[in-house]
C-alpha cells in the first residue's frame, strides 16, 4: 500500500474509503474491513435503541 498524502487525513471515512477504489487495482480486503468499521457503529446503535425506533413509528402512524 503507498503511503496516503497529508491532506488525505482529512477526508470522511467514506471519503477515504474511495480512496481504496483505484483504476486498475482496488484493494478489497481493505476496502471491505473498512465499510464493516464503518457501518458497525450505525448497526450497534440500531440494535440498543430498536425499542424505541418501532414505539416511535407505531405510535406515529406510519405503515411500512
Amino acid at each position: 500500500m503507498t503511503p496516503t498524502p497529508t491532506w488525505c487525513s482529512h477526508y470522511t471515512l467514506q471519503l477515504g474509503l474511495a480512496t481504496f477504489a483505484g483504476a486498475r487495482h482496488t484493494e478489497w480486503s481493505a476496502l471491505m474491513a473498512g465499510n464493516v468499521v464503518a457501518v458497525l457503529p450505525l448497526v450497534a446503535a440500531f440494535v440498543l435503541a430498536q425499542r424505541h425506533f418501532v414505539a416511535t413509528m407505531s405510535f406515529s402512524g406510519l405503515k411500512g
